[in-house]
């Protein structure tokens, strides 16, 4: 069941859980092993092109959310969200880059870092899981929430985001957001963020 209840509150705590150095004791039992990032499957070219569009967008800003999207599936959407979380992270991130899979209907963060799908976002929100972030990338700057499973409505998801105040609260705790947002086509709540 997803409930709203408490929901930018219990983010604070979760991510300061979450964000506990991998070495450090864990906070609560259930903690998970550290995991780490895989090498996405895009080569340096590809990574370059994402570096020079993100500086003539972003210019000379320190901080903030870059959402990218599409309007339909299979346009590289989420290829150019990993590449310029990782731009960011190795070049403009001393406070960290979260990466967030936001298309929870076809997630595919995971897949390109290599990493578990599930717990996720998803799993959090309706609270199933604790919340579950993998970092890894230049100097550990990059930490990546995958989409998880969702029982419920997708798009339901991504209206808690907005409602609960999501978004600036992951913002308190990362100088930048990169979020991966499902395709504009069929997705009316994704206009909204």
């Amino acid at each position: 069941m997803i409930t709203s209840a408490g929901g930018a509150e219990r983010l604070h705590s979760s991510l300061n859980s979450m964000l506990e150095l991998p070495g450090s004791p864990p906070s609560s039992p259930g903690r998970r092993p550290a995991e780490s990032l895989g090498e996405p499957p895009f080569g340096a070219a590809f990574r370059d092109r994402c570096r020079l569009a993100l500086s003539s967008l972003i210019g000379l800003e320190d901080e903030g959310v870059v959402e990218v999207s599409s309007p339909r599936r299979k346009e590289g959407r989420t290829s150019v969200a990993a590449a310029l979380a990782l731009v960011l992270a190795s070049t403009r991130a001393r406070g960290g880059v979260l990466l967030l899979d936001l298309d929870f209907d076809r997630p595919a963060q995971a897949d390109q870092f290599s990493i578990a799908p599930t717990p996720g976002l998803a799993d959090y929100m309706e609270g199933r899981e604790r919340l579950r972030g993998v970092a890894g990338g230049p100097e550990g700057q990059l930490w990546v929430v995958p989409a998880g499973s969702h029982l419920g409505d997708p798009l339901r998801l991504l209206h808690m985001l907005i409602v609960d105040r999501m978004l600036p609260v992951f913002r308190e705790h990362f100088q930048w957001v990169v979020l991966d947002m499902p395709p504009l086509l069929g997705s009316p709540e994704v206009a909204a963020m």
